[in-house]
């Protein structure tokens, strides 16, 4: 997943970019990317371990299909933020980034 550091922001941040057409992109399989994140994380060293235990819930949590394509049909950036919060319920570092965005 992209993620980068930056000494600036002081708590994990994450975007979700969703595209019903798809973007032409060198993706692992060949098909377009319909799904974009990124999560800006503080560069502080108190926060590794975090950063670790958000880009391993958000990987678990992205491979499943059917939350994959529920978000490219979402009609509004709420319905796709309550759908995340919904199926990270059970993740602690993920929700607690939904929750603070």
């Amino acid at each position: 997943l992209p993620h980068c550091s930056v000494s600036d922001v002081t708590f994990p941040y994450a975007s979700l970019g969703i595209s019903r057409k798809g973007i032409n992109y060198p993706s692992v399989d060949g098909e377009p990317v319909y799904l974009l994140t990124l999560i800006v994380f503080p560069l502080a060293e108190e926060f590794s371990l975090e950063r670790h235990r958000i880009l391993r819930e958000a990987e678990i949590l992205f491979r499943d299909r059917f939350l994959k394509e529920r978000l490219k049909i979402c009609d509004s950036p709420q319905e796709a933020y309550e759908i995340i919060v919904r199926e990270s319920s059970h993740f602690s570092e993920i929700a607690k980034l939904a929750y603070k965005s």
